[in-house]
């Protein structure tokens, strides 16, 4: 047990100090199409097997041992894969760009049909970024700016209400 928790201590150390020990490979993901190509101590942890482990400690592993070992493994592949917020960052991205359109839409005489579409899409994509990633500052740029974009149209049309009644009464 003392090798084991040896190699796991000096694999971690390797993975956090030091990226270029071993050659590059691909991490393929069962069930997602994801691949990712990683380098360094990283690759060389997703790359050993239980039996690699026993070759190098010399001991025949037991199950709680091999279990360890699986659990190690997928913590890695874990961080390597999905580090977190870099993959919900497009949907705010979309939003912020979507509320950004309907936005300058609403200044624009004929375009003013696209900025109510475009404000409620953005509301839409920036809510669900922001439910998978609270801190996604896009995600929530874009919902106060599809917000935003929504007010300035309800105005407009009381302001054209206002002068199409004014017309009317006189």
């Amino acid at each position: 047990m003392r090798k084991i928790t040896l190699i796991s201590t000096i694999i971690s150390a390797c993975i956090l100090f030091s990226n270029q020990l071993f050659s590059a490979s691909a991490v393929i993901m069962p069930g997602k199409d994801k691949i990712k190509k990683t380098t360094g101590a990283s690759a060389a942890v997703l790359s050993l097997k239980a039996k690699n482990i026993e070759i190098i400690t010399g001991k025949k592993l037991s199950l709680k041992e091999k279990l360890e070992f699986a659990i190690f493994k997928y913590a890695v592949r874990k961080k390597i894969i999905s580090p977190g917020v870099h993959k919900e960052d497009n949907k705010g991205q979309t939003a912020l760009v979507l509320a950004i359109i309907g936005l300058i839409t609403v200044f624009i005489p004929y375009a003013v049909i696209l900025a109510l579409p475009c404000a409620i899409a953005a509301l839409i994509i920036g809510y669900s970024a922001r439910r998978r990633d609270p801190d996604n500052k896009k995600a929530r740029t874009a919902i106060v700016l599809g917000w935003l974009t929504i007010g300035l149209i309800v105005v407009a049309l009381f302001i054209a209400l206002v002068i199409l009644t004014a017309f009317v009464l006189y």
